[in-house]
C-alpha cells in the first residue's frame, strides 16, 4: 500500500500530465502549399504506447535530437527524442519529410519535456504567408532573434531573422515559445502561464533519484567496467547501448541528449560515469592510460610523455557557467584536450 506521500505525488504528477499533455495532432507548415500533420507524444504516452502496442525498432530518422526511431504495426513511424517525447507520423512518405524539421528541447519552462519545432523557409513563401498574418508590434517580440515576427490563424509565427542572429534567413516557428529553445531566459517573457516554483520541483525531484555510485576500476592502465559506464549512461541519457562505442560520434549524442535532459539530469551522479566515457574515447584515440594518483578519489588519463591530464576537472570546466547548471559542451572538453595532445607530438 503506497504511503500518503506518493500518493500525493501520483495524483500531482497524473494532474500535470493531463494539463500539459502533448498527445495532439500538429500540422508543420514546411511552405507556401505544403504541410505535414503529426501527432506528439510526452515520455508517458510514448511509454504507454510501448507496453500496449506492438512496433518495431527501424533506425534513426536524421533528425535533431532523435535517439531511435519505430513503425507501428498500422505503418505509423514514431521518432522518439532523447527526453523521452516523440512525434509520430502517420506513413514512412511523411517521415521523409521529417529532417525537413528542426526539433528543439524548450527547457526549464512550465511545461514539462516540451519539444518544439521551426522550418527554415525561402524569401518568396515568406512574402507569400505572411499576407494572412499579423505583425507584432514594436517591443511584443525579442528584437535580437527577429527583425519582422507575424503571427498565423494557426498559431504558428513567421520571423525573418535578425542581422545579428542568422541573417538574411526566415523561418515557421511552431509559436513565439520556439524562442525559448534558443534562450531559456525568454520563458519570463514569452510564457503566458509562469512556472510554479513548488510544483516544478515536485516534477524535478523524482521520489528517488538515482544513485549509481560510480568508482572507476582499472587494471594494467585499463577500465575494466566499461560495460557498467554504458550502462548508465544508456538509461540515464536515454541512448541504445550499443550506439556507446566510445567514438566521436557518440560522444555528439551523449552531448546531445545532455542537452535535451539538462532539466531533468542529477548531475552529481553523471559527473564520474560521463567523465569515464570520454576518457575512454581519447585513451583509445590517443594511446593513452588510466591511472589512480595517490589521494584521488578517481582516475586521470597519462600519455606516453608523462604528461597527466585530469579528465574530471576538465569536464567540470565544460559545463557552461549560467543559471542553467546542465548545459554541457562535451566535444569542446574533449577537442581541448586532443588539442594539447596533437601539440604534444610536434
Amino acid at each position: 500500500m503506497p504511503n500518503l506521500q506518493t500518493l500525493i505525488f501520483l495524483i500531482f504528477t497524473l494532474t500535470l500530465m493531463t494539463k500539459h499533455a502533448n498527445s495532439q495532432s500538429r500540422k508543420i507548415i514546411l511552405g507556401t502549399n505544403d504541410h505535414l500533420t503529426v501527432k506528439m507524444l510526452n515520455p508517458e504516452e510514448l511509454e504507454a504506447m510501448k507496453k500496449n502496442s506492438a512496433f518495431s525498432q527501424a533506425g534513426t530518422l536524421p533528425a535533431d535530437g532523435a535517439t531511435r526511431t519505430f513503425e507501428t504495426a498500422d505503418g505509423e513511424i514514431i521518432l522518439e527524442f532523447y527526453n523521452g517525447a516523440a512525434i509520430v507520423a502517420r506513413s514512412r512518405e511523411d517521415a521523409a519529410q521529417l529532417p525537413r524539421v528542426s526539433f528543439q528541447r524548450v527547457l526549464f519552462s512550465s511545461r514539462r519535456n516540451e519539444v518544439s519545432y521551426w522550418v527554415d523557409i525561402d524569401e518568396a513563401s515568406f512574402n507569400r504567408l505572411k499576407e494572412e498574418a499579423k505583425q507584432f508590434g514594436p517591443g511584443e517580440h525579442p528584437a535580437f532573434f527577429g527583425d519582422a515576427f507575424y503571427q498565423m490563424d494557426s498559431g504558428h509565427v513567421l520571423v525573418a531573422w535578425s542581422e545579428r542572429f542568422n541573417p538574411g534567413k526566415y523561418a515557421v516557428l511552431e509559436s513565439i515559445r520556439t524562442l525559448i529553445g534558443f534562450d531559456p531566459e525568454l520563458a519570463a517573457f514569452l510564457e503566458k502561464e509562469q512556472p510554479d516554483p513548488v510544483e516544478y520541483d515536485m516534477l524535478r525531484k523524482r521520489p528517488e533519484e538515482p544513485s549509481y555510485g560510480f568508482r572507476f576500476e582499472i587494471k594494467d592502465g585499463r577500465q575494466a567496467n566499461l560495460e557498467e559506464i554504458k550502462a548508465i549512461l544508456s538509461v540515464a541519457l536515454n541512448i541504445d547501448r550499443d550506439s556507446l562505442d566510445f567514438s566521436m560520434e557518440s560522444i555528439n549524442k551523449v552531448g546531445a541528449s545532455f542537452l535535451w535532459n539538462a532539466d531533468n539530469l542529477a548531475l552529481e551522479d553523471l559527473h564520474l560515469p560521463c567523465a569515464a566515457y570520454l576518457g575512454e574515447a581519447l585513451a583509445r584515440q590517443h594511446q593513452l592510460e588510466w591511472e589512480q594518483p595517490e589521494g584521488y578519489e578517481y582516475c586521470i588519463l597519462k600519455s606516453k610523455t608523462g604528461r597527466r591530464i585530469d579528465i574530471v576537472e576538465r569536464l567540470t570546466d565544460g559545463f557552461v557557467d549560467n543559471d542553467y547548471w546542465g548545459v554541457v559542451d562535451l566535444k569542446w572538453t574533449v577537442e581541448g584536450v586532443a588539442r594539447m595532445l596533437s601539440a604534444e607530438k610536434k
